[in-house]
């Protein structure tokens, strides 16, 4: 017998914004249904992820993001099969 995954929810992303350039962004992804196999997800990139606990997930966001302006799309991939989230939306000024 296997387990039915839930697809993982966010419900609010912090920071909104951040600035252009800088270094050791820690965005903290909270909502719901998340699990140790969850993995945040910008602008198309796997990022490195903290799970705190089923309602919070941490990552470092890279200077690669930072460094270019603009609107990042932020979702959450669940690797045990929920799926992947919805999406929402930082930006780099």
């Amino acid at each position: 017998m296997s387990a039915t995954s839930s697809t993982p929810i966010i419900t609010v992303i912090s920071p909104s914004t951040v600035k252009i350039h800088a270094d050791n962004v820690t965005l903290s992804v909270k909502g719901d249904n998340f699990n140790d196999m969850c993995y945040i997800v910008v602008e198309g990139s796997f990022l490195s992820t903290t799970f705190v606990n089923a309602g919070e997930l941490t990552t470092i966001l890279p200077r690669a993001i930072t460094d270019v302006l603009g609107r990042k799309e932020v979702k959450v991939h669940d690797t045990k099969g929920g799926g992947i989230s919805n999406s929402k939306f930082f930006d780099v000024q």
